[in-house]
């Protein structure tokens, strides 16, 4: 994490926390220091403070009286429970944004393929990963409803977290690139059945690695 040239807000704060948890810098269970971070960042203690109290709403800092802030971690069942939440927030959008809103989302959801595309060829695991996440955000955010929005947005970060511990597999690199391929050929073809179940089984697929 860069310094911060001057002194800055604490929403510039939980941005540069954000960013470095969901990059997998700071990882999870990883616990934290006020003061080591304020050091880091060249600001005080008081806006490091404010920003894990924004991130713990958020859910990406856990904070525990006598003990201290720490980056989020999950249970196996917990996550299994974050990836059937996910699947109902996702699918449902899928569905109403190709029924609704087709032409938005075949043209968003291209240039995000484009960038992804891009990613593999440099062999950016990174940008890869921010554009996994914003692949599954166009489709929620295509559907055109807020509530939907909302809700995905309980869980965005701890995604975009979660991806970054699994995406150092190159093997499951290789083989997502190839699954949101897919998803957006179907897409294109408003094949609606097709292009659902295929996004619910990427998803789905995801619970094997942390099922009991």
């Amino acid at each position: 994490m860069q310094k911060i040239e001057k002194r800055s807000s604490a929403e510039v704060v939980a941005d540069r926390l954000r960013e470095a948890i969901v990059l997998g810098d700071l990882r999870m269970g990883s616990v934290l220091s006020e003061s080591e971070l304020g050091d880091r960042l060249g600001v005080s203690r008081t806006p490091v403070r404010e920003a894990f109290r924004q991130l713990s709403q958020e859910g990406l800092i856990e904070i525990t009286p006598y003990r201290g802030a720490s980056v989020f971690s999950l249970s196996d069942n917990e996550l299994v429970q974050v990836i059937d939440f996910r699947e109902l927030i996702e699918c449902k959008a899928l569905d109403m944004a190709m029924r609704e809103n087709a032409e938005v989302l075949t043209k968003a959801m291209s240039a995000v393929i484009d960038r992804m595309s891009e990613a593999v060829k440099a062999g950016d695991v990174r940008s890869y990963l921010a554009e996994d996440a914003e692949f599954h955000l166009t489709i929620v955010r295509s559907a055109g409803n807020a509530y939907l929005l909302g809700a995905n947005n309980l869980i965005a970060s701890k995604m975009a977290a979660i991806r970054t511990v699994l995406g150092g597999d190159r093997d499951m690199f290789s083989g997502s690139w190839k699954t949101h391929k897919e998803i957006f050929a179907l897409i294109k073809k408003h094949d609606i059945e097709g292009a659902n179940a295929r996004l619910r089984k990427h998803i789905l697929d995801g619970k094997a690695l942390f099922a009991p």
